[in-house]
């Protein structure tokens, strides 16, 4: 496993570790990679040395998979890579950018954006997680004068029925540069009353007007990093198309299965069975919005017989999926 994808797993493991900590109060006291487990599908596990202030010390073995391909595009690769360098050039220090999905690395890595990614980073403590907002213009057209309704493509597509009884007619909104929302509900709230208060005030069919909004991406500290890095996926991949996400994941169980198997196989006889995580890692608009526990739905329960853990983690966030099931030394 190399380059973008690599990063992918890094950033993963990262921030299942930090998870750990707040959700289960143990500390790690220390993390390596097993290459011994590396498999043919590129899997290796790391593993890790977990305390908790009171209890035996538990070891643990966790497999991160990514659930899309962040090496397809060589295009973002390389707007990735310059956007990386002008951030270390302006003293950025070691963090994630998480591009939302369908948005694209501009090429220019243009000052104002790294300036505002520059600013929003120095004002976060050490694994915090913030958000830095680009200007957008969307468009709204009016397109008939009966009825009440406003068609939403792009970034607020799922927010339709929420311009229903405040528009006076029918109207069609591109907010296709808007790629991700903010975490506050009260300023898509803002959003979508100043969509109305523009909307309202275009009276022709036919006609349309701009409205000034902001495209939001998440900034994020995260430790071990060796300097800033920018996680994209190829702006056509579509985050709410599950089949190459099921993909993924019933690759990477196939992957998991086989590297625990070595793993226990390599083990001095009498030697403790560690716990068990997988992480997937996508890149989905928010946390909430993954479909990789309805992908895990359609596979066979006793995959899961093993593990302790199931997460996922997405836009700097982590949710978990499954554990730890009882008896686990987590579920105590």
């Amino acid at each position: 496993m190399a380059g973008a994808e690599a990063e992918v797993v890094q950033v993963g493991a990262a921030l299942f570790r930090q998870w750990l900590r707040d959700e289960f109060d143990v500390a790690v006291e220390a993390s390596s990679t097993d290459a011994a487990a590396d498999t043919a599908s590129g899997l290796a596990l790391s593993q890790l040395s977990l305390a908790r202030p009171s209890g035996p010390k538990m070891d643990a073995s966790v497999a991160v998979i990514p659930v899309y391909d962040a090496n397809a595009d060589p295009t973002t690769l390389q707007s990735k890579a310059a956007w990386e360098e002008r951030l270390v050039e302006v003293g950025v220090p070691p963090c994630v950018v998480w591009v939302p999905p369908l948005a694209e690395v501009p090429d220019d890595a243009g000052d104002q954006r790294v300036g505002a990614i520059a600013e929003a980073v120095a004002g976060l403590g050490q694994s915090e997680r913030g958000e830095v907002s680009f200007p957008v213009v969307l468009r709204v057209a009016r397109d008939g004068d009966e009825g009440s309704y406003l068609n939403a493509f792009g970034g607020l597509s799922q927010h339709w029925a929420r311009f229903t009884n405040q528009v006076m007619g029918q109207y069609r909104l591109d907010a296709a540069a808007l790629h991700r929302l903010p975490d506050d509900p009260e300023e898509t709230t803002k959003l979508i009353d100043l969509i109305v208060l523009i909307a309202n005030g275009v009276r022709e069919v036919g006609k349309n007007a701009d409205i000034p909004a902001q495209d939001t991406w998440v900034v994020q500290r995260v430790p071990g990093l060796d300097g800033p890095l920018v996680l994209a996926a190829s702006p056509q991949l579509q985050p709410s198309e599950g089949r190459a996400v099921r993909k993924a994941v019933r690759a990477g169980m196939r992957g998991v299965q086989e590297a625990f198997s070595t793993q226990s196989a390599a083990r001095p006889a009498g030697t403790p069975e560690p716990l068990k995580a997988v992480v997937f890692v996508g890149m989905f608009r928010s946390i909430e919005e993954e479909n990789v526990a309805i992908a895990l739905k359609g596979m066979d329960p006793m995959v899961f017989g093993s593990l302790d853990l199931a997460c996922v983690v997405a836009d700097g966030r982590v949710k978990r999926l499954y554990g730890p099931p009882p008896g686990s030394p987590l579920a105590g």
